[in-house]
C-alpha cells in the first residue's frame, strides 16, 4: 500500500511541475481581418476559445491590409482568417487588380483564393479575363485557371482549357486548345504566351497563324500585334498566295511590308515555276521584289530542262517598276513589230525580271554558261548576259 501512494505522488508532482511550464505559442504573423463600416447585419459565434465566426448578411465588407473583399454576404472566421463570400462578389487588391464572382474562399493566413462562377479578373491595362474557376494568388499576383478560359484585351480575344496569369509582368500562359482571333490574325497552337500590355504573342510549339493572304506555319517566334513585327526561329514557313519561304530566322514587318529571311532559305514561286536557294533573302512586298544573297541559287522550272542560275547577287522584281527607275533595253519582235516588254494583255506572272550579278554560272542540261552579269525577263524568256559571256550549247562553244 505504501508503494502504490508513493508511486501516485510522483506522478501527481510531475504533472504539476509540467503544468508550471510556459510553453511557446505559435505565433500569427499576418494581418488581422477587420469588419469594415457599411457592412451589413452580422452575427458572432464563439465555437470554441481560438475560434469565432463572423456571419454578415445584407452586404459584406472586409478588409486584409491591402485587400479589400466585398459581396452580399459573407462568413469570417477571425483565427483561422479563412472568409467565404457569396453574391457579387469582388476582391481589390492594391487597387491594382479586381476580381469579381458569385462565390469566393480566402485564405488570409496565406492570402490566397479560389473564385467560382463568373469569375471575371481585370488589371490597370485593360485586360479582362473571364472563366468559371480561378485560383488567385494575392502574394504573387498569379490567377490560375484549369476550366475554360477567355481573355479580351481591346479587339483581341485568346481562349484556352488552361492558363497562367502573371499579374505583375501582365504575362499570360495558355494551355490546350489555344486560339487567338484578332482583327488581321488567327492563331492556332496548344500553348502559347500573350502580354496584355505589350500585345505582343510568343510561340513556344508547334503554331499555325492565319491571315486573309497569308499563312505561318512555326515553333517559335513572337508577333507584336501593336506593330506589326514578327519574329520566326526553328524554320518557319509562310505560305503567300502561289509563295512559300522556308528558312531558319524569320523577321517581318507588317506595316513597311518588309522581310527578311535567313539560314538555308527556300523560296518557291508556283505561279512562275522559280525556286530560290540563298543563305540571305530580303523581300519587299510592296514592290513585289526580293534581293538573294550569300551563294543564291535560282531554279526555273522547265517542261523537259531546269535551269539553274547562281551568282554573287540574285534580285527580282516588276519589269514595270524596273521600267520607271532604269529603262530596260528594248528588244523588238520584227515579225510583229512589237516591243516584248508591251504587257498589254499579258498575266501579271509575266511581269517580272531577273538579274543575277557577279560570277554568274548557267547550267542545264542543253546549255551552260558564265558571265559577270544576267537580266532574265518572264515576257520572252530571254537571257542577256554581259561582260565576257561564255556559252557552251550541244557541242559548241559561243563567246
Amino acid at each position: 500500500m505504501k508503494k502504490i501512494f508513493f508511486f501516485f505522488v510522483i506522478l501527481y508532482g510531475c504533472q504539476i511541475s509540467f503544468s508550471q511550464v510556459n510553453l511557446p505559442t505559435p505565433t500569427d504573423t499576418t494581418s488581422k481581418l477587420e469588419i469594415l463600416p457599411g457592412s451589413g447585419s452580422y452575427s458572432f459565434e464563439k465555437i470554441d476559445s481560438l475560434n469565432t465566426v463572423v456571419s454578415l448578411a445584407h452586404r459584406a465588407r472586409i478588409k486584409q491590409d491591402k485587400t479589400l473583399i466585398e459581396a452580399d454576404s459573407a462568413i469570417a472566421n477571425l483565427y483561422t482568417k479563412i472568409v467565404e463570400a457569396f453574391g457579387a462578389v469582388h476582391i481589390n487588391d492594391s487597387d491594382t487588380f479586381n476580381t469579381y464572382s458569385q462565390y469566393v474562399k480566402y485564405y488570409g493566413k496565406e492570402k490566397k483564393a479560389i473564385l467560382q462562377h463568373a469569375v471575371k479578373l481585370t488589371d490597370n491595362k485593360g485586360g479582362i479575363l473571364t472563366t468559371e474557376e480561378l485560383f488567385y494568388d494575392l502574394n504573387t499576383n498569379i490567377a490560375t485557371y484549369n476550366k475554360n478560359g477567355k481573355i479580351i484585351n481591346k479587339q483581341t480575344v485568346l481562349t484556352s482549357k488552361e492558363g497562367i496569369y502573371y499579374g505583375d509582368t501582365k504575362d499570360v500562359i495558355f494551355k490546350k486548345d489555344v486560339l487567338l482571333t484578332d482583327p488581321n490574325y488567327k492563331v492556332a497552337a496548344d500553348s502559347l504566351m500573350y502580354n496584355t500590355a505589350t500585345e505582343i504573342v510568343r510561340f513556344i510549339c508547334p503554331t499555325t497563324i492565319i491571315s486573309e493572304t497569308r499563312k505561318i506555319y512555326t515553333t517559335d517566334g513572337y508577333y507584336n500585334l501593336k506593330t506589326g513585327e514578327a519574329y520566326f526561329g526553328k524554320r518557319a514557313t509562310i505560305i503567300d498566295s502561289t509563295q512559300s519561304i522556308t528558312a531558319n530566322e524569320s523577321a517581318f514587318d507588317d506595316k513597311t511590308k518588309t522581310a527578311q529571311f535567313k539560314g538555308n532559305v527556300v523560296y518557291k514561286d508556283t505561279a512562275q515555276g522559280i525556286t530560290i536557294l540563298a543563305n540571305l533573302l530580303n523581300v519587299d512586298r510592296k514592290k513585289s521584289s526580293f534581293l538573294a544573297t550569300e551563294r543564291p541559287v535560282m531554279i526555273i522550272k522547265q517542261e523537259q530542262d531546269s535551269i539553274y542560275i547562281s551568282a554573287d547577287t540574285l534580285f527580282s522584281g516588276k519589269i514595270t517598276e524596273r521600267q520607271k527607275i532604269r529603262k530596260v533595253q528594248l528588244v523588238t519582235d520584227t515579225i510583229h513589230g512589237k516591243n516584248i516588254f508591251d504587257l498589254e494583255g499579258k498575266d501579271s506572272t509575266q511581269n517580272r525580271f531577273f538579274e543575277a550579278f557577279h560570277r554568274v554560272r548557267i547550267y542545264s542540261d542543253s546549255m551552260q554558261a558564265v558571265c559577270d552579269s544576267m537580266f532574265y525577263a518572264s515576257t520572252d524568256s530571254v537571257f542577256r548576259l554581259f561582260q565576257n559571256p561564255l556559252l557552251w550549247a550541244s557541242n559548241s562553244q559561243i563567246t
